[in-house]
């Protein structure tokens, strides 16, 4: 790496370490990340932090990406630029070890293997790739803007935009009461948030950071039926229950008397009936 790139790099990660600081919370909003990615704990009790399931379906994508970052490290190594060589083996293991990297990895290492493959081989369109950056150069990207709209444009109006409702309790919305006290993992959670525009008070969301050790210890044992379920189920006095229909805690509920007000693929709504 020449002089001048390992000073960009220098700047970039000052830069990076400071512009954060600019926040209501000042350096406190780092001492906050630091606890909560230290906590073993907490992290151990949180899906996203454990390795990816490339069994599951659409994962060829992932793996595509994982293995694309690799390769282009790989051949970053041989072209001597050994700085990109080190940023992708780094996020390639991360990425392996916890999905939450995974769109990062997507973000870095595609980049880095594009520049890779393209300075390693001499591949037929790369004639007309220089074109088009000389091109580009000439227009100041001026030309590229119109085609870029119309791309966004177009993609908009064919694909699908919104929560999807095979996953997500889009449908059972319009059935949950306004005045409940709803009861609702934290992946519907977030959804409700988002659809109340933030107005409905949620039990959980996804920014399990906010929650502790030993609240999740404890939702844990209700949404999994564990001993002593109940007792903490009912210190929370829910009057309505939203939940996939395939949650353990649904047919527990359903034996206290607890009775089914809606119900579709992706989500139940449960009222209480009884004791």
């Amino acid at each position: 790496m020449s002089t001048n790139g390992a000073v960009w790099f220098v700047w970039a990660t000052v830069v990076a370490a400071i512009a954060p600081l600019a926040n209501p919370y000042g350096w406190r909003l780092y001492a906050h990340l630091f606890r909560y990615l230290t906590d073993s704990e907490l992290l151990s009790r949180i899906g996203e932090f454990q390795s990816f399931d490339f069994h599951t379906a659409g994962a060829g994508q992932i793996i595509a990406t994982v293995i694309l970052g690799i390769a282009g490290g790989t051949l970053a190594l041989l072209r001597g630029r050994y700085e990109h060589f080190l940023l992708a083996m780094l996020v390639s293991v991360l990425a392996l070890r916890s999905a939450r990297v995974l769109p990062l990895a997507a973000l870095l290492l595609l980049p880095v293997a594009n520049g890779a493959i393209r300075a390693t081989f001499e591949l037929p369109w790369r004639g007309y790739a220089e074109r088009l950056r000389a091109l580009d150069r000439e227009w100041r990207g001026y030309a590229v803007a119109p085609f870029a709209l119309l791309a966004a444009f177009g993609l908009l109006r064919l694909l699908p935009v919104g929560f999807p409702p095979e996953d997500f309790p889009v449908a059972a919305w319009p059935h949950v009461p306004e005045d409940a006290r709803l009861f609702a993992p934290d992946k519907f959670g977030g959804y409700l948030i988002y659809r109340s525009n933030g107005t409905r008070k949620v039990f959980f969301d996804g920014r399990s950071d906010f929650y502790g050790v030993e609240f999740l210890k404890q939702y844990s044992r209700m949404v999994q039926v564990r001993p002593g379920w109940r007792e903490y189920w009912e210190s929370y006095h829910f009057s309505h229950a939203l939940m996939p229909p395939d949650f353990p805690l649904v047919p527990a509920l359903e034996q206290i008397g607890w009775r089914p007000v809606y119900q579709d693929g992706a989500a139940i709504l449960l009222a209480r009936g009884g004791t």
